[in-house]
């Protein structure tokens, strides 16, 4: 008996607590309002990437990455500026043949995106040039020239 006539009291009290009232059922409405704007903001991430020295067929590869746009400059120091003024979020410069990668470093979205468009451009590009060697060779015969595979250095 005396735990029913605690429950009524408490339920009286609850009821006539308008503020107690308001946050069981107000609150946790903003919350997911919140967490509904919050989650469904655009996510995509693009990133212009500036190219010194790269060639034609990478580049390429480079821009067909979906949020990739390559800006292509003849000199080091004009790519630098511009990184430098934020106009682009990364920079690849071909130093004989290894690759030199400079991120802006203002996103971790943007900068894992670059890294990734260059390993597909370098991938795609490698597969491209085994298929033509290959297509080249006489059946039975072992190819004897080794594929080198560029080092890329990354700068943040």
């Amino acid at each position: 008996m005396r735990i029913l006539a605690i429950t009524k009291k408490v339920l009286k009290e609850l009821i006539r607590d308008k503020q107690t009232l308001a946050l069981m059922f107000l609150a946790p409405i903003l919350v997911m309002w919140l967490m509904n704007v919050m989650f469904s903001a655009n996510s995509q991430t693009t990133v212009t990437i500036a190219t010194v020295g790269v060639n034609k067929e990478i580049r390429q590869k480079l821009a067909d990455v979906k949020g990739v746009t390559v800006k292509n400059y003849a000199q080091k120091k004009t790519a630098q500026n511009k990184l430098k003024n934020h106009k682009i979020d990364g920079m690849i410069v071909l130093n004989g043949k290894d690759y030199q990668v400079t991120h802006a470093n203002t996103d971790s979205g943007k900068t894992a995106l670059t890294k990734q468009a260059l390993k597909v451009a370098l991938n795609q590009t490698t597969m491209t040039n085994l298929q033509v060697n290959l297509a080249k060779t006489p059946l039975g015969m072992k190819i004897a020239k080794t594929f080198y595979s560029p080092k890329v250095s990354n700068y943040y």
